[in-house]
C-alpha cells in the first residue's frame, strides 16, 4: 500500500515529500518541509473551538476502516 493509497482511503491528510535523495540525504530540507505541512494543519486545526476538534477527530477516526459506505 503507498502514501497516495492512504490518501485516497482517507487514512492520512496529506503526503510530506522528501527531499529528492530522501530524507535520510538532507536533513534540513526534510525538515523544513515537515515544518511547513505541520505548520499548515495547526493553523486549520486552532481555529477550531474545542469541540469541534473533538467531534472532527471523532468523524476521521469513525471513516477509518468503512471503504463501503
Amino acid at each position: 500500500m503507498t502514501a497516495q493509497d492512504l490518501l485516497s482511503l482517507e487514512l492520512i491528510d496529506d503526503i510530506v515529500p522528501e527531499p529528492a535523495e530522501g530524507a535520510q540525504t538532507d536533513h534540513a530540507a526534510a525538515a523544513e518541509n515537515l515544518r511547513e505541512y505541520v505548520s499548515r494543519y495547526l493553523h486549520q486545526l486552532s481555529a477550531l473551538d474545542p469541540g469541534q476538534l473533538v467531534d472532527h477527530r471523532y468523524a476521521k477516526f469513525r471513516k477509518m476502516g468503512n471503504f463501503f459506505a
